[in-house]
Formats: structure tokens, sequence, C-alpha cells
């Protein structure tokens, strides 16, 4: 097994997750937007 293809892998699944972390999160920013724009609603 060659070392190079060992750190491509880590590097690619490295970008894989942090991809995966950045999607979260914007997932997590838009719930908690609507969120507070449903709340507002509510209140007229």
């Amino acid at each position: 097994m060659n070392m190079d293809n060992v750190m491509q892998a880590l590097q690619m699944m490295g970008q894989g997750m942090l991809g995966i972390f950045v999607v979260l999160g914007a997932i997590a920013l838009l719930v908690l937007l609507f969120q507070k724009l449903d709340h507002l609603g509510k209140n007229k």
C-alpha cells in the first residue's frame, strides 16, 4: 500500500467531512431564521 495514496484518501475524507459540517450548519441557521420569522408573524 502506497503512503501517497493513503494521504490523498485522508485529505479527500477530511474535505468531505468539512463539507458535511458546513451544510449542516447552514441548515441549522436556516431553521433558526424560519423559527424567528414564524414567531414574529404570530405576534401580529
